[in-house]
């Protein structure tokens, strides 16, 4: 008799047989039981959002960051603006979402459908809606949340842009870097990944160069234009020249994960 092996939310189970795993997969791929009710600190989760059209029930706005250049206080602001969820860093996920799409693209046709140890029988599109909803799940919107996305630092790779863009072609992207690289090399994060001023120069450069390929959809924002004016004029990018800038909060005593607790209503909407 045949014994599987299956991962269920976090939890190995061991069957007997294939039946009880095929449903079982059935079962975390069923969008109302694997997400229908789930609650957040935040409030119940959106549920609403189809993958398929993503952009046609929210809009999408990602920050990618190189690290300690404000990322947290950018994130900050944009959570008071009415109707925002940035969710926080997903730890390079992305990335490995990103890779798994693209290894699968390299498999000739041929293959998908054929016999033998190539057999194989996935559809590309249904891999990237499960993909879409993936990144849409771990963001975890709550219901009132109509322009959502994430942060995150270090992962500033033009060709994640791109997939991301690939993913939700709605979004706009801010990046987000600091010009005295010098000292943030100094910073602990950088020090312990062992990341020089030199390194992280070509990183600025890079989203510099992006941005420059594509400015409709892309927003720099270096760490040393945090003033209200740059903020403001963040907002009427986004399509909210409705708000201003009310205050900038620092997110970050010196260089510790330890909020200053200065006020977070940075923002003041009509």
């Amino acid at each position: 008799m045949a014994c599987f092996l299956v991962v269920a939310s976090g939890v190995w189970k061991q069957t007997d047989g294939g039946q009880e795993m095929a449903q079982e997969i059935v079962r975390l791929g069923d969008r109302e039981t694997f997400t229908e009710g789930r609650n957040t600190s935040r409030g119940q989760v959106r549920t609403d959002i189809d993958p398929k059209q993503p952009c046609k029930h929210a809009r999408f706005v990602f920050v990618h960051a190189t690290g300690r250049s404000g990322s947290t206080t950018l994130r900050g602001f944009l959570n008071s603006i009415p109707g925002y969820w940035i969710s926080g860093e997903n730890w390079g996920a992305s990335i490995g979402l990103m890779g798994f799409f693209k290894r699968l693209k390299t498999i000739p046709q041929n293959m998908i459908h054929g016999k033998g140890v190539f057999e194989n029988h996935f559809d590309y599109a249904v891999i990237r809606n499960n993909i879409r909803k993936t990144i849409i799940d771990v963001i975890s919107p709550t219901w009132g949340d109509e322009v959502i996305g994430y942060k995150e630092v270090k992962n500033t790779d033009p060709e994640l842009f791109q997939f991301l863009k690939g993913m939700f072609p709605c979004m706009k992207l801010i990046l987000n870097y600091r010009l005295d690289v010098e000292e943030q090399a100094k910073t602990p994060m950088h020090r312990q990944s062992h990341h020089t001023a030199e390194g992280l120069a070509k990183k600025n450069q890079q989203m510099i160069d992006f941005h420059a390929k594509h400015p409709q959809w892309t927003y720099l924002m270096p760490l040393q234009d945090f003033n209200a004016a740059k903020f403001d004029a963040l907002l009427s990018w986004l399509g909210e020249s409705h708000c201003r800038t009310g205050s900038i909060p620092h997110s970050h005593q010196k260089d510790s994960y330890v909020s200053d607790s200065r006020s977070w209503n940075s923002t003041v909407c009509m």
